[in-house]
């Protein structure tokens, strides 16, 4: 079963995203993000053990691409 999706980031206002400042969110919009990001990964995983044909399909591209890859690449 799918997980309840609601935004963790929902309401909160970044401080500064300019050249890539480390510091441009606090620790709690950090501690938020890193939690949708292990959420996002967990429902990603769960997804793909549902649908095999995904991995089928793209086991079946990457082989193609490596055997007919350009030589000048």
């Amino acid at each position: 079963t799918a997980l309840p999706i609601s935004d963790p980031l929902e309401g909160v206002r970044l401080q500064s995203v300019e050249n890539h400042d480390a510091k441009a969110l606090t620790e709690e919009q950090q501690a938020k993000l890193d939690k949708k990001k292990i959420r996002t990964r967990l429902e990603n995983e769960a997804y793909l053990r549902n649908h095999p044909e995904v991995t089928l399909l793209l086991s079946g591209f990457m082989k193609e691409v490596l055997l007919k890859r350009p030589e000048n690449v």
